[in-house]
């Protein structure tokens, strides 16, 4: 959904995993500026943990049992936020627009619960391969606590 020439569109996110401002990587020290609003919340979904020699990362997909929620953080970008920032954000969770199908992560839209009740619309990233045998379902949904929880690195790339 990119802006029409001459207007402005806020953008918004749910990240649950190393793009969240929890996480200090290279991509989230560039987004921190063009970040107008944060705060804690939630999706509907179940979490799963993908174990690489590279760390773990986490895959959020769809469906499970009522009530299953994947925590996370709700991010409205400010007007510093472009398509060349969008493009990045795609290119590091591996969407390719063009083809939806080879990606492994795809952009949808969501409806996303921030904890003080307020309900928005926000775009996510869902994982869009099927979940490899043995990677751990993250029970509390929730990424960062369960790295903590389980001692795991997250997924950092190689240089």
């Amino acid at each position: 959904m990119p802006a029409k020439k001459g207007t402005s569109v806020t953008r918004r996110f749910f990240f649950y995993g190393t793009l969240s401002q929890l996480h200090n990587n290279a991509l989230t020290r560039t987004m921190a500026p063009k970040i107008a609003r944060a705060a804690a919340a939630s999706v509907p979904g179940r979490l799963f943990a993908i174990l690489t020699p590279n760390g773990a990362y986490p895959a959020l997909v769809e469906g499970g049992p009522e009530g299953l929620v994947v925590r996370g953080r709700y991010y409205e970008m400010n007007e510093r936020f472009t398509d060349e920032d969008l493009g990045v954000i795609d290119a590091y969770e591996e969407y390719r627009p063009d083809t939806p199908a080879r990606s492994i992560y795809r952009r949808e839209e969501r409806q996303v619960r921030l904890f003080d009740g307020e309900t928005v619309t926000a775009e996510t990233y869902l994982y869009n391969q099927r979940i490899p045998h043995g990677a751990p379902l993250i029970p509390m949904g929730d990424f960062p606590a369960w790295l903590r929880r389980t001692g795991k690195q997250p997924f950092q790339e190689t240089p």
